[in-house]
């Protein structure tokens, strides 16, 4: 099993609820049991892209995200919102930064997580 969601209580204390938009939240985690399992970016540089030679990236990662960019993708194209969250614990809220997503312009081979960075989604 390469990717596990485990439902948000309310009691998260690490929760970032100033900037969750949705009452339904969820946590994201790969076949390690954080999300540190999907593929990752630490600042948004080099943007989308497919994997390529030069920069390490495990198969199991590259796989979980694309499952998981599939399960997203279901979600926008039955009418849900959603966002994610990609942070480490102790930042905080107030250093997260937005970004809109369009899974229409990026696609499930392009598609990574950005740390620190709060995608809308959208079609």
């Amino acid at each position: 099993e390469l990717i596990k969601f485990e439902k948000v209580q309310d009691k998260d204390e690490e929760l970032p609820k100033e900037i969750l938009s949705y009452q339904n939240i969820w946590y994201v985690g790969s076949a390690s049991g954080c999300s540190c399992g999907f593929r990752h970016l630490m600042t948004p540089d080099l943007g989308f892209s497919e994997p390529v030679d030069w920069y390490d990236e495990e198969e199991e990662e590259i796989e979980a995200t694309k499952q998981l960019y599939d399960g997203l993708k279901k979600e926008l194209e039955k009418g849900n919102n959603v966002e994610i969250i990609d942070k480490w614990t102790q930042v905080e809220s107030k250093d997260i930064k937005e970004m809109e997503v369009s899974l229409s312009n990026v696609n499930r081979n392009e598609f990574r997580f950005i740390e620190n960075y709060k995608f809308v989604l959208i079609f």
